[in-house]
């Protein structure tokens, strides 16, 4: 296992690397009009896997089998799970009070939900963050759930 975990490291490298200029290169030099926005969105993730398979060739992760569970165990392996289920919950409140629709964000972006995706916002589920808005006198009115929301 010790002398097969390099091997597989060096061999998805090279592969990364040979594919992702492939892909590049194709992208570059053979890809038609029609692909738009897209050609530059495939541009950037082949440019981001040849950085990041590069960054872990060079830094060669290592991974030790042996006895590690043996360390953690009991309270530390519970202590383990905690930080994460907490942030899962504290997402979970954050998104259901203040990113979930409302009527006043609908009738927000209706308009350009309905010129964009021929979609009525009211029909439609979104997540969006409206940090304030005029009233019908002209007056500011900061939407704080949504400050807070995104401040958290």
């Amino acid at each position: 296992m010790q002398t097969l975990t390099p091997i597989a490291q060096h061999f998805g490298f090279y592969l990364s690397q040979i594919c992702n200029w492939a892909l590049l290169y194709l992208i570059l030099t053979k890809t038609a009009v029609k692909f738009g926005a897209y050609k530059y969105l495939m541009i950037s993730f082949a440019c981001y896997a040849l950085i990041y398979s590069a960054i872990e060739f060079m830094t060669l992760p290592v991974y030790t089998v042996s006895k590690s569970l043996a360390n953690i165990q009991g309270v530390k392996l519970l202590k383990l799970f905690v930080l994460p289920i907490a942030f899962s919950i504290l997402w979970y409140i954050i998104v259901n009070l203040a990113y979930l629709p409302s009527d006043i964000k609908s009738q927000y972006v209706r308009e350009s939900f309905f010129e964009v995706y021929q979609q009525d916002s009211l029909q439609i589920a979104y997540a969006a963050v409206l940090y304030y808005r005029y009233d019908k006198d002209g007056r500011l009115i900061i939407m704080w759930r949504d400050c807070i929301g995104m401040g958290i």
